[in-house]
């Protein structure tokens, strides 16, 4: 047992607490309270059993729990002295599970990734079916540990390569509480409807959240952060603005610093895709900005690209949008956002000013055309609408932008007294002085308020001129 494993801990708090509930009343309130005799004994390596090899000791690196805040309550306080990390997940609308589980996967996704070199994930749940991301950690040669209480099938635990026996747990939180002299139940009282367990309806929310998320990143690039990074950027995002202005460059490049200071797997580009998104939405970034409003900004501006890449998303699918985007993985961003006017009359998704690459299109040179076949029989020979063109080229702007962020302005080629050759004629009188040129920054910042002005006048026209 000298070898010590690097590992990730992300646990359900909800389904664990349910599920104790059937065999120990007392493990089930004190689950929290006493989570460091839990804790130390994970470490340790005597509470995981190893399906094979002996039991080994490791350090958990990331202690992540996810609960509904009201079922949580003051025991919340003995997972922060632990160093857990609270992610407050609420109850879905017209559901009675919350997001617990779509967010530990999505996390899961995120820190196999990470720079950080984790060797095993323990992922604690005891109602959901977490046989695909077992695969997927497994193909990243992870090793896993699983929740198993008296209803886990032998099949389930043969996905993972250790499990954590409830049995085990109650009895670790009974003897200690034994010990400790502690009354049965906590204070203040637990609330009295536990949560009730539905793995199927769990395992299926969580495959379509994933399957959606990665779909809508392959046709637009939308970053696939989990909604934890997501409610972390936009926090980081209204802070930064708060604090030094709004700067194109420099803003997407601090918030991106401290998402990588946080823990989190980004970069300025993909950072900068989202505060992009938002500034060609026509949003003016302010000290005043909120997450939450940020958070619903994005998302239209989601579902606006999604549409413009053909992708048909069902009312179901638009749902998962808001829990990936807006969703409540966090406590300062756990407000459910509600559509908008436009969603709820027509049911699809509000224009905004994004420009995607296909609309180039119009701007191409027709296909070459013989005697025998006029120019008017092929669909490239025809005229672009004076729409498409407007938006080939407000496209092809938005696109400087980028450039301004990644390639510096090339220097201007040198004059003929620098080369030191004689000049061909005269030199001209010198010319008057002029302002500097405006920063890169500052020509980012520019156009896109250009672009987010002339979209706004455009759509309040009803998209033509």
């Amino acid at each position: 047992m000298a070898h010590i494993v690097r590992s990730v801990l992300l646990v359900d708090y909800d389904s664990l607490h349910a599920s104790l509930r059937e065999s120990s009343q007392v493990a089930a309130e004190w689950l929290a309270g006493l989570s460091g005799v839990w804790l130390d004994a994970i470490e340790d390596g005597e509470l995981v059993v190893q399906r094979k090899g002996e039991p080994h000791k490791r350090r958990l690196l990331v202690k992540r729990c996810y609960a509904d805040p009201k079922l949580l309550g003051s025991q919340r306080e003995g997972l922060i002295a632990q160093g857990f990390q609270i992610i407050d997940c609420l109850p879905l609308s017209g559901r009675e599970r919350n997001a617990a589980e779509i967010s530990m996967v999505l996390d899961a996704v995120d820190l196999v990734t990470h720079s950080a070199p984790y060797d095993e994930f323990i992922l604690l749940s005891a109602d959901t079916d977490l046989t695909p991301v077992l695969l997927k950690l497994r193909q990243q040669n992870r090793t896993t540990a699983v929740y198993a209480g008296p209803q886990t099938s032998t099949s389930y635990k043969a996905f993972a390569d250790a499990f954590l026996d409830e049995g085990k747990l109650i009895a670790a939180i009974e003897a200690e509480h034994d010990r400790a002299g502690l009354p049965q139940t906590r204070t203040p009282p637990p609330p009295p409807a536990p949560v009730k367990a539905a793995p199927a309806a769990g395992s299926a929310a969580r495959e379509e959240l994933s399957d959606l998320a990665r779909r809508i990143h392959d046709a637009t690039k939308v970053p696939l952060y989990a909604p934890a990074t997501y409610a972390e950027l936009f926090k980081f995002l209204t802070e930064d603005v708060a604090a030094n202005g709004y700067h194109f460059q420099q803003t997407a490049e601090n918030v991106a610093n401290r998402l990588t200071e946080a823990g989190r797997n980004v970069t300025k580009r993909q950072v900068g895709f989202v505060v992009k998104g938002l500034a060609l939405k026509g949003h003016s970034f302010t000290a005043e900005d909120k997450p939450e409003a940020l958070a619903a900004g994005f998302r239209e501006q989601v579902l606006y690209l999604a549409g413009n890449a053909d992708l048909k998303l069902s009312e179901r699918d638009k749902e998962l949008v808001s829990s990936w985007i807006v969703g409540a993985p966090g406590d300062h961003l756990d407000i459910e956002i509600p559509a908008s006017d436009a969603l709820a009359r027509k049911g699809e998704t509000a224009e905004v000013s994004q420009f995607p690459a296909k609309r180039t299109k119009a701007l191409a040179a027709p296909a070459a055309t013989t005697a025998a076949e006029p120019a008017s029989a092929t669909p490239e020979a025809q005229p672009a609408s004076g729409v498409d063109v407007e938006d080939s080229i407000l496209a092809a702007i938005a696109e400087a932008v980028d450039v301004s962020v990644d390639k510096p302005i090339a220097p201007a080629p040198p004059t003929a007294a620098a080369s030191g050759k004689p000049p061909l004629r005269p030199a001209a009188p010198a010319p008057k002085p002029v302002a500097p040129p405006a920063a890169e920054d500052d020509i980012g910042n520019e156009i896109q308020k250009i672009l987010a002005n002339y979209t706004q006048s455009r759509q309040e026209s009803g998209g033509r001129r």
